[in-house]
């Protein structure tokens, strides 16, 4: 279900969630997941028709280093305007790791994915 958020940094500030209890996305069934992600995207239109802005966010934390503050599953789904300075992603410029690292990385992703019955999606 979706449903306006109590805080409104932008008018239309959305959050779109679950019925039964998932904690976050890592928990997640594959069918409650498509059907989530749906809701999202309707939701996503939505907001954009009502409330036009420069663009969206849509965005959803896991667990204390991402700051989540509801131990529920739920997106945010969050009109944007340009300089807004909302959501700054990094602090300072990210690191530019070479092709050989991010290669054996995603190698590292396939095989977890994989080994956890993955769809090879990774």
């Amino acid at each position: 279900m979706t449903f306006l958020d109590v805080r409104q940094y932008h008018a239309g500030h959305v959050l779109v969630i679950p019925r039964r209890h998932v904690s976050d996305m890592r928990v997640i069934d594959d069918a409650l997941a498509c059907d989530l992600a749906i809701a999202v995207a309707r939701a996503a239109r939505a907001v954009d028709r009502a409330f036009p802005a420069d663009g969206l966010s849509i965005w959803h934390s896991i667990g204390a280093g991402a700051d989540q503050e509801v131990p529920h599953l739920h997106y945010h789904v969050h009109p944007r305007q340009t300089g807004d300075d909302l959501l700054r992603i990094y602090p300072a410029a990210p690191a530019l790791p070479d092709r050989a690292t991010l290669d054996q990385w995603a190698e590292k992703l396939r095989r977890i994915d994989q080994a956890h019955g993955g769809s090879g999606y990774v």
